[in-house]
């Protein structure tokens, strides 16, 4: 995005409400179109296209590849139709929940803030620790809350969603309003069933994005590339050069050989990171019968230097970490209360059935 465009998008065209009409001097007013985002749908679609797993932590290089590409990615959104302008885009999601979301500082939907996203995150609460994520009905009243009461003078309506939920509100869209519509979303992510009922006219057709984000991927790399020694310590340098010898080959060969001596210690930190996990465990379950909960700090400063496990501190605090989101600490009957402050994890583990 070119300056000028740059500065066009964020001064005007993601407005929920346009300014005063232009004289444009007896031409056409610009094609305007509206971008709703199923978030949830966007950014696990990106998740899976990095090969980013849900269930295990994302590593600092991983996180540095995914929200890089994440940013060029929507940025590039304004641009999804070849003509017009962009009114706004909102996105929809329940934020707390999305997958590695908390490695985003200050946080996720300020991030999107900052692209020029409006985000929305609507969700009813049906329980203590879990609320039922309403994104789509909430995506859907929006558009038609758009379109019918404030009359948002837009042309084109474009759902960033493959989920087949969605064809109620295009049925609806056609049925009642003049307006064209777009589909964009995954290839393998989008129900086939928008294929048998598009026309896929100039006004009613599906954009595919996966083109748009390996583009982005392959500029998040290459930037990368240019000081990736300071990555070589990091637990996922091989999916790294996995991802450049299958989207930049002409360039994996400059880093092949880098990185091995690395990457076996990061082997024997995993292994030194399991017999940790295993002495927690064991710890906690000779603590907690006679006290009330066990801090993080006691397991840090006190029981970590009599295991001699040639761990240092904050190698110990990331496998305590490790253990507490990779769900691993629940399973075993104890529950983490406390947050992560700057890699490290303050607070206090009780049983789960004292809880």
């Amino acid at each position: 995005m070119n300056k000028e465009s740059y500065t066009n998008y964020h001064n005007y065209s993601h407005r929920e409400v346009p300014p005063p009409a232009i004289n444009y001097s007896g031409s056409s007013p610009p094609h305007r179109f509206s971008i709703y985002l199923d978030f949830d749908n966007i950014y696990g679609g990106c998740l899976d296209y990095l090969g980013i797993r849900v269930d295990k932590p994302i590593s600092k290089l991983q996180f540095k590849v995914f929200s890089q590409v994440l940013e060029c990615f929507l940025g590039k959104f304004p641009f999804l139709l070849s003509k017009g302008e962009c009114a706004f885009i909102k996105a929809f999601a329940e934020y707390e929940n999305l997958p590695h979301s908390k490695a985003f500082k200050p946080g996720i939907q300020i991030f999107l803030h900052n692209i020029g996203i409006k985000p929305i995150s609507p969700f009813v609460s049906s329980g203590k620790r879990k609320n039922k994520n309403a994104s789509d009905i909430a995506l859907s009243l929006e558009v038609v809350n758009d379109l019918i009461i404030k009359k948002v003078p837009v042309d084109s309506v474009v759902i960033c969603s493959g989920d087949i939920d969605f064809y109620p509100l295009i049925s609806w869209i056609r049925e009642h309003i003049n307006k064209s519509i777009y589909v964009t979303s995954f290839s393998k992510r989008t129900s086939q069933v928008y294929n048998k009922v598009f026309d896929f006219s100039d006004s009613e057709r599906l954009i595919w994005l996966d083109d748009l984000l390996i583009e982005c991927l392959r500029c998040t790399l290459r930037d990368i590339l240019a000081d990736f020694k300071n990555y070589l310590f990091d637990s996922k340098v091989s999916w790294f050069k996995e991802k450049v010898e299958k989207f930049l080959p002409e360039e994996y060969n400059s880093i092949k050989d880098l990185g091995q001596r690395e990457l076996n210690t990061s082997i024997k930190l995993d292994d030194k990171c399991r017999k940790f996990k295993k002495k927690v465990l064991e710890g906690l379950r000779s603590w907690l019968k006679k006290n009330e909960y066990a801090s993080t700090g006691l397991i840090i400063t006190n029981w970590l230097p009599r295991w001699n496990l040639d761990l240092d501190e904050e190698e110990a605090n990331e496998c305590l970490k490790e253990l507490i989101e990779s769900g691993e600490l629940e399973r075993e009957g104890f529950r983490f209360e406390g947050e992560v402050e700057e890699g490290k994890p303050v607070g206090e583990i009780r049983r789960l059935e004292d809880v």
